[in-house]
């Protein structure tokens, strides 16, 4: 579960690129972009606790490179 500060509310972006192995385990996780500087810690730590992710399915295996890097986009509103 991802924890947002509390001091943060309003509507934010956050882009994430991370790196798993083929067994799910995370490698690497670095936030790209941000709209506030004080979510990018909760986030990769989000990320962290959420380690390992499920394997990656046999077809995806043989398209993808060992470690994958995936990136995504959050947009949440944050209420106070």
């Amino acid at each position: 579960m991802w924890r947002y500060p509390d001091e943060v509310t309003g509507v934010h972006n956050l882009r994430i690129r991370f790196t798993v192995d083929r067994a799910g385990k995370l490698l690497n996780a670095e936030v790209v972009d941000s709209t506030d500087p004080r979510l990018n810690t909760s986030a990769i730590e989000a990320m962290r606790r959420a380690s390992p992710f499920p394997p990656l399915p046999e077809s995806i295996k043989d398209i993808a490179g060992d470690p994958l890097i995936i990136r995504f986009t959050v947009g949440n509103r944050v209420r106070s």
